[in-house]
């Protein structure tokens, strides 16, 4: 190729790398919004506690198992609509959804309302991460979307960074209910750019020529996901991860507060920025790494989740345990950045073995596994746990309550070892016509 058309090439590419870089973007701010409007419950539970004259049995289903059921049923209806619908309009429409009834829950009287108002914003958080992972996979090649999607990732951490120490200094002078209705109002701008300043990519733009880009039904969809082993093991191993993620996410703050005696401002100013810069950094880190290794080998790429969850398990003992403020912090640090770590692996990994016309309904069929039971049941056995432990261990319960989360990080990262095994043979089958 001569040079003045090498020179055409790269004029050429330059704006579609810059449209994918700007998308990324714009989907990494909502993503971090829409996971403040969902994680933001767990600093206000407290007050929520105190106010309404509830059990942590209560607190556990009204934050878990409520949001998890509904966003796993419309997370899977919602992602065939985006296989082939318009993602930049369902992302946006489902954005401005959750926006508003995160902003409604701060008028709630009662547990009832609250939970009606968390109904709201599981529907509309449903629109938004199966179709992002989809709409990315379409703007990077495979070479480079174990970092883009790392970065996305990084939207759930960088929202703890920046809106956990406002959401915790709102709740400390002004109570939970404003706290709910100031997380909800980022979203309604972020919308409006989506929708009117972000293209959407053409489906499987970014792979080889030949790739099948027809629309699959739903029912040869399931047979195909059901048929690669690798996926069946990332579904079960999310399972567990995300027992061990939404459990540590709701109830931490609680922790916090009952063992430790802070405050919510100190715990929204403490662990907003330590949990926010370490995991940014893993979800970042683990993804270039995840690209760098996946080069040689798609099994080898799966090795980054399997450290990730299974270090996480003694560093979270470790955290939980810890007798001072000045070993748990930076412990709380090392293990979000474990946590966090395997992120971009994994997402890539999925849709790297599920063909391109159903990414959005391997990614929803993951999160409704990973939320149905990681978020549904988790927080809940917690909070029952701590009940039925405060009458012998009173304010401590949560401290062994919390014991069943760390294990279940290391059972996931087992799993997901497992998936390496049948990754490459699972890859090649998904660019087969």
């Amino acid at each position: 190729m001569q040079a003045s058309q090498i020179s055409e090439v790269a004029q050429l590419a330059e704006p579609a790398a810059s449209r994918a870089r700007y998308g990324l973007c714009i989907l990494t701010l909502i993503y971090a919004v829409g996971q403040l409007d969902r994680q933001v419950i767990s600093l206000l539970l407290e007050g929520i506690k105190k106010d309404m004259h509830v059990s942590d049995t209560v607190l556990g289903l009204v934050s878990g198992f409520g949001f998890a059921t509904l966003y796993a049923i419309s997370g899977v209806l919602v992602s065939r609509w985006a296989d082939r619908g318009p993602r930049r309009a369902i992302i946006a429409g489902g954005l401005l959804l959750y926006s508003l009834m995160t902003a409604l829950a701060g008028f709630s009287r009662n547990i009832v309302q609250l939970a009606a108002s968390r109904v709201g914003v599981s529907i509309g958080e449903s629109t938004g991460l199966a179709p992002s992972t989809a709409f990315i996979s379409d703007s990077y090649p495979n070479e480079k979307r174990g970092r883009a999607l790392a970065i996305f990732a990084g939207g759930s951490y960088l929202s703890t960074l920046v809106g956990f120490p406002i959401a915790g200094w709102i709740n400390q002078h002004y109570g939970w209910r404003p706290a709910f209705m100031a997380a909800g109002l980022p979203g309604i701008v972020l919308a409006l750019l989506l929708r009117f300043t972000v293209s959407d990519p053409p489906r499987g733009g970014t792979e080889a020529k030949g790739a099948d880009t027809c629309f699959i039904p739903l029912r040869e969809t399931l047979q195909f996901l059901a048929h690669q082993k690798s996926v069946l093991f990332l579904y079960l191993g999310s399972i567990f991860t995300g027992w061990t993620l939404f459990s540590m996410t709701i109830w931490e703050p609680t922790f916090l507060a009952r063992v430790h005696h802070l405050t919510s401002l100190q715990i929204g100013a403490y662990t907003g920025p330590i949990r926010g810069i370490a995991a940014l950094s893993g979800s970042i880190v683990g993804g270039f790494v995840a690209d760098q290794i996946g080069r040689r080998s798609h099994q080898l790429k799966l090795l980054v989740p399997v450290l990730g969850y299974v270090l996480a398990c003694p560093t979270m003992l470790v955290f939980l345990f810890a007798s001072s403020l000045r070993l748990m912090f930076p412990v709380m640090a090392v293990n979000y950045f474990l946590i966090a770590f395997p992120t971009g692996a994994m997402w890539a990994t999925l849709q790297s073995v599920a063909k391109i016309r159903m990414r959005a309904l391997a990614s929803a069929l993951l999160l409704a596994f990973a939320n149905f039971v990681g978020l549904g049941i988790g927080p809940l056995v917690t909070g029952m746990l701590n009940d039925h432990l405060a009458a012998t261990m009173g304010r401590e319960s949560i401290r062994y309550s919390l014991i069943v989360p760390c294990l279940t990080s290391a059972i996931g990262g087992i799993l997901m070892a497992v998936a390496a095994f049948s990754v490459e043979k699972d890859r090649m089958r998904a660019l087969e016509p």
